[in-house]
């Protein structure tokens, strides 16, 4: 009985680790539910996703591919447990483009939302989240 409790006690500690990390120190995978271009309304459900890294993000495709990788130039606010509440905006770079990275999550749910400057407009993409890993 005390070997069950032990094991019990390890993995719920395990678990706990895993769920209270914080964005700014720990490598997370962030896997979509569903993609929105906000500037046409178009939504996909697929495999997209981020993995976020405490100096860079990888904007991960449908294919599973990096798409993107950006490095973060800033940080505005703070999250220390990404398994509550929060709100977080890296400003970040890749390839001469600039933008933002947003990650949020509230009572309606978990999101990533990316916006990048391009020279005519703004190009807008939110994820929902559907599960948070830590790698």
């Amino acid at each position: 009985m005390k070997l069950k409790l032990f094991f019990f006690i390890v993995l719920m500690t395990a678990a706990f680790a895993t769920q209270a990390q914080s964005i700014t120190t720990a490598t997370l995978r962030w896997s979509a539910a569903t993609t929105m271009d906000i500037d046409t309304g178009s939504l996909e459900s697929g495999n997209a996703g981020v993995v976020s890294y405490p100096t860079k993000i990888d904007w991960i495709g449908e294919d599973g591919n990096v798409q993107y990788s950006f490095t973060i130039t800033n940080t505005v606010g703070s999250w220390a447990d990404v398994s509550a509440n929060g709100l977080i905006r890296f400003d970040v770079s890749a390839n001469g483009t600039n933008g933002n990275i947003q990650f949020s999550k509230d009572n309606t749910g978990t999101y990533v939302r990316l916006i990048l400057y391009m020279p005519d407009a703004a190009q807008i993409t939110e994820l929902k989240i559907n599960s948070i890993k830590t790698l």
